[in-house]
């Protein structure tokens, strides 16, 4: 009887650890997703992050610049805020901030930031 809770323990405690890890990058778990024309064609792809204000901080978003934006494959990146605002970024290091749409555009901007030389630089949007 010992043995077989050992092994339920044991699978349970797997099977969180696989489930649990996923794919993630410094601001949060991500997927890809397509990216079509307005005929309804697939263009391309793009990364969407899960992620809250919490994970946004200059240090997380230069270590996720570096990791992931810098060189990636994607028409474009965007970090989902769950709060209906998020990042995006192109294939440079600028990123904008601001309200975002179903596809995962800004729609609203509310400032700019810059990635250069390890630091951020953020220029409110007008």
């Amino acid at each position: 009887m010992r043995k077989f809770f050992t092994v339920i323990i044991f699978t349970i405690f797997i099977s969180l650890l696989v489930v649990g890890c996923g794919k993630k990058t410094a601001l949060g778990k991500y997927h890809e997703d397509e990216v079509k024309n307005g005929a309804g064609e697939n263009i391309g792809t793009r990364l969407v992050v899960d992620s809250n204000e919490k994970e946004i901080n200059d240090e997380n978003i230069i270590k996720f610049y570096n990791e992931t934006v810098k060189d990636n494959k994607y028409n474009y990146i965007t970090v989902d805020l769950g709060n209906g605002e998020g990042l995006v970024f192109n294939n440079d290091n600028s990123f904008i901030k601001g309200s975002i749409d179903e596809d995962g555009m800004i729609s609203k901007t509310k400032e700019l930031g810059q990635i250069k030389d390890n630091e951020v630089k953020y220029q409110e949007s007008k």
